[in-house]
Parts: structure tokens; C-alpha cells; sequence
């Protein structure tokens, strides 16, 4: 039997499957499997790629469309290993993750959840900067990458991945672990890659679907929020008082942004940004960069 088991959601992402799994099987740790889970593709290539898919150690399940928290939980259920990695069908990992986490799960009983620094390619580049795991961070918001080792027998306490958790079942998961007793541990160097593209999965909430899914994750978690926040209604009240200070300003920016005077200022300095492109273009250039790639952070 396998010491790690790689589950892999796959749909239609077939262009990126090969690059997803041989990062896998580049891993200085060999003992594992790869289970890909093709969660009701509908991309011709990728059905035909899954169909016909033979790589070393590796296995592909074939389902109706469920989402990725299903799939993930299927292939969970089809492993044989003492320890689970989730790793979507686009992303990457260092040779070293494996051996690493492994490692660290192996000498340490008290810790149940391993993950890494990431970063970031393909259409965007850049380190995923993560602080140093504290807890009081995770039961605000998800700080942990969806690519983390735990161990099976501690997610078979859990519900497992909740389907209708819809983008926050990873961070739903890690505190079922938590829960259970399950200690966090970072490994401080970059072992997890991400990738970017323009079809990313974006997933659109409003304000309402927001706030139903964070009041579901206080829910699901309520003795470990009672735990380390013994007066949650002040909390509460807290965090709306600041969603409301937020609205406030970018509403102020909105309305400054039109008015006449804001307006009739960029007329007025448009003819010297014209002429700062004639005289230095190729440093206009270069801020005009920098500014862009901290507006897309």
C-alpha cells in the first residue's frame, strides 16, 4: 500500500494534467499513487485525454459533473494511503513536498496538516506570501493553500470536503481538523506552485452569498470560535463596523472620482503626462508597469 495518496480533481483542464502529474512523479519520495478524479469533463480533449491516460502509479476515475469538493472526496474514498495530498488539475509541486511533509507528519503526532510557501505562474508571477501559521489568522480567513498532506484517518472524522460550502470548503476542512485535534505546520520555503490564467476559476459572490457562507463557517466550527473568541457578538459587530468603514471609502472614491473637479483636473494634467512620455518614454514605460502589476495584487 502507498504511504501518500495524490488526489487530483480534473475538469477540463486536460492541457495541464501531464505537467500536474509529473511534477508528481519528479517527487524524491516515491512511495505514493495519483488518483485523478475527471469530475465530468465536457472538453473534448481532456475526455479523450482521461480516456486513454497511462502514466506511472496513476489511476483515473471517471464522474457526472459535481464540483470540486465531490471529486475530491471520491478520490479520497478510492485511496489507499496513510496520508492524502489534494492537488487541483493546474498546479504544481517542488520535487521536495513530498519528502518534506511526509517527514514532518511521520515525527510529529501532534501535527495533522502540512503545507508550504507557494507562488504563483503561468499568467501571473510572484510569491503567495503567507504569514507564519497562527491560529486566531484561519478562524478569521483561509490561510492555508488547498495543496496542504494530512493524514487520512484524521479526515475520516470529518464530514469531509462540504459541497455546499461553494469556495470556502478548504477552509471548512482545516478547521474540522483542527477540531479533531489536528496541529498546522508551515514549511517556510516555496514548495507549491500555482497556476494563473486567464480562465481561473473565479467564483462570483454577492454580498449576500458572502455572508452566508462566513456565518456557515462559524456554524459548522462553533466550539472552536467559542474556544479562542470568548465574545463573538463583539466580534461580529466588530467586522461590521469595518465592512461598513470600507464601503464608506470606496463610495467616497467613487463620488470623488466623479466629480467635475476631479474630472476637470485630468484634463488639465493630461498634456503633461504627454509630454513626460515624450521626454522619457522608456521610464514612463517602466512605472506604467509597476503600477499595473500592483493593481492586479
Amino acid at each position: 500500500m502507498p504511504k501518500i495518496s495524490v488526489i487530483i480533481p480534473c475538469y477540463n483542464q486536460g492541457q495541464y494534467i501531464d505537467e500536474t502529474v509529473d511534477s508528481v512523479l519528479a517527487q524524491t519520495y516515491q512511495d505514493f499513487e495519483i488518483i485523478i478524479v475527471n469530475d465530468g469533463s465536457t472538453d473534448e480533449f481532456t475526455i479523450n485525454k482521461l480516456k486513454n491516460f497511462t502514466k506511472p502509479k496513476t489511476s483515473v476515475i471517471h464522474t457526472g459533473n459535481q464540483g470540486v469538493a465531490s471529486a475530491r472526496n471520491t478520490g479520497i474514498r478510492a485511496s489507499n494511503g496513510q496520508y492524502i495530498l489534494p492537488l487541483d488539475g493546474d498546479d504544481k509541486i517542488h520535487p521536495d513536498f513530498l519528502s518534506e511533509a511526509c517527514a514532518i507528519l511521520d515525527n510529529n503526532d501532534n501535527i495533522g496538516i502540512v503545507y508550504s510557501q507557494g507562488e504563483m505562474f503561468g499568467d501571473q508571477a510572484g510569491l503567495c506570501k503567507l504569514p507564519e501559521f497562527p491560529l486566531e489568522q484561519i478562524l478569521k480567513q483561509n490561510c492555508i493553500f488547498c495543496t496542504a498532506l494530512f493524514r487520512k484517518n484524521d479526515y475520516d472524522k470529518t464530514r469531509g470536503y462540504d459541497p455546499q460550502m461553494f469556495s470556502l470548503e478548504d477552509w471548512d476542512l482545516w478547521l474540522s481538523l483542527i477540531e479533531s485535534g489536528a496541529g498546522v505546520y508551515q514549511i517556510p520555503r516555496v514548495l507549491f506552485y500555482y497556476r494563473i490564467t486567464n480562465k481561473s476559476k473565479l467564483r462570483s459572490r454577492n454580498a449576500d452569498q458572502i455572508r452566508h457562507l462566513n456565518q456557515q463557517i462559524f456554524l459548522n466550527h462553533t466550539n472552536l470560535y467559542a474556544n479562542h473568541f470568548h465574545d463573538p457578538i463583539n466580534l461580529y459587530y466588530e467586522n461590521q463596523s469595518q465592512a461598513r468603514y470600507i464601503k464608506y471609502l470606496r463610495d467616497r472614491i467613487l463620488q470623488i472620482q466623479n466629480s467635475m473637479m476631479y474630472k476637470t483636473g485630468e484634463l488639465l494634467i493630461r498634456p503633461f503626462r504627454y509630454i513626460k512620455h515624450l521626454i522619457k518614454p522608456n521610464t514612463l514605460h517602466k512605472d506604467f508597469k509597476t503600477i499595473s502589476k500592483y493593481n492586479e495584487q
